[in-house]
C-alpha cells in the first residue's frame, strides 16, 4: 500500500498551505471558496475567516447578524 506524500495530501483536498495557511481574497474568489483566511486582524480587531463576497470576518457577521435579531430584525 502506497502513502501518499504531503503534497499529494494537500493537492488532493485543494488546501493552500502557504504562510501558515492564509491565502488572498483573489486565490479564494478564483478557487470559488465561500470564505477564506488572511490571518490578520479586520478593522474590529478579530482574527477570523472572511467573507469571500465581502471581506467581512466571520465574527463581526456573528455580532451584526445577531445585533439585527435583538432590533426585530430592522436594518439600520
Amino acid at each position: 500500500m502506497k502513502v501518499p506524500t504531503f503534497e499529494e495530501i494537500k493537492e488532493a483536498l485543494e488546501i493552500p498551505f502557504k504562510d501558515g495557511g492564509a491565502m488572498t481574497l483573489q486565490y479564494a474568489r478564483e478557487k470559488g471558496l465561500k470564505w477564506y483566511f488572511t490571518g490578520e486582524p479586520c478593522s474590529r480587531g478579530h482574527i477570523a475567516q472572511r467573507l469571500t463576497a465581502n471581506s467581512k470576518c466571520r465574527k463581526c457577521s456573528e455580532l451584526d447578524s445577531a445585533s439585527r435579531y435583538r432590533q426585530g430584525g430592522k436594518y439600520d
